[in-house]
């Protein structure tokens, strides 16, 4: 969907709002709400949403359909990592 997204920007949208966007709403709620804890310090909750699933979820998405392949351990540890280095990024200052 994402490599053909260009030739078909509608099919994209429709796809992004019916599959992902709940999700995103979903954990930009948890991050207002972490937020207004004093917790965070995000400024848009929708943007850093986004922005956490890509560093979580698409980036061992995209090394492993290029025919890479990555062991549980990998994958666990890359997570982390991003998990880790978004919410250090996302700490009150």
């Amino acid at each position: 969907m994402n490599t053909e997204a260009y030739r078909f920007p509608d099919i994209f949208q429709t796809y992004y709002e019916i599959a992902a966007l709940p999700s995103v709403r979903f954990l930009a709620e948890i991050l207002e709400n972490e937020t207004e804890a004093g917790r965070l310090a995000i400024e848009d909750a929708i943007l850093a949403a986004n922005v956490f699933i890509s560093m979580v979820v698409s980036g061992p998405v995209r090394f492993i359909v290029a025919g890479n392949s990555l062991a549980d351990e990998d994958v666990d540890r890359r997570v982390r990592f991003a998990v880790d280095l978004f919410l250090k990024g996302a700490e009150p200052r």
